[in-house]
């Protein structure tokens, strides 16, 4: 740019004592404007790299939330541990558990009745009338060190709301999943509550 400068100032002064006596050579007009072209070009390039380098990044970032949901879903056992990590089908989840215990036992409270129960009773605040009535007995425990969490981290109203909506997802004859969204800095996540039958026809939440 400096020599830029000290160029422009020289044509000034050449012309302003020689202006009776010579013409500027176009060749010095000729070199502004390429002047000019070039640094125009030169912002074009800059502000062309750093669109790409901020849609490269937003695109890393899409993926990685894309990887963490699905490498979720894998260690609930609902998602092939390959690549790219697509759900098992009812049919496949029938293969891999075919004989799975209670499937024939006839249901007396279905999984949205167990889904009710539990959410009347978090309202309530009685977490332990919560882990009895709903949760399956192995998995009492962890739900509860969950809950009890929950309540420590003041987010109880946040839990009930996020669980107020369930979906149904898979449905077998011993295992139903069901999905939530819950939310959490301002975005939304899809998690699950897996579901299953004991002896007594009764339909546990297992896993939240």
């Amino acid at each position: 740019m400096k020599t830029f400068l000290y160029y422009w100032m020289f044509l000034r002064t050449y012309e302003s004592t020689n202006i009776t006596k010579y013409k500027r050579p176009r060749s010095h007009y000729k070199i502004i404007f390429n002047y000019f072209v070039s640094m125009k070009s030169q912002r074009r390039t800059i502000i062309i790299s750093i669109v790409i380098f901020l849609l490269g990044v937003l695109l890393i970032i899409g993926l990685y939330g894309w990887f963490l949901k699905k490498q979720e879903r894998v260690q609930k056992g609902l998602a092939r541990p390959s690549f790219p990590y697509s759900d098992y089908t009812s049919s496949e989840w029938n293969s891999m558990f075919p004989q799975y215990l209670n499937e024939n036992v006839k249901t007396t409270q279905s999984p949205e009745e167990t889904h009710t129960k539990f959410l009347s009773a978090l309202k309530k605040g009685d977490f332990d009338g919560a882990v009895k009535c709903c949760i399956l007995p192995s998995k009492q425990k962890e739900i509860k060190t969950l809950l009890d969490s929950v309540q420590q981290k003041g987010m109880v109203n946040l839990m009930i709301s996020d669980l107020s909506e369930i979906e149904k997802e898979i449905n077998l004859d011993s295992i139903m999943t069901y999905t939530y969204i819950s939310k959490k800095n301002g975005n939304e996540y899809q998690n699950t509550i897996k579901f299953i039958k004991d002896q007594n026809g009764v339909w546990l939440i297992e896993s939240l």
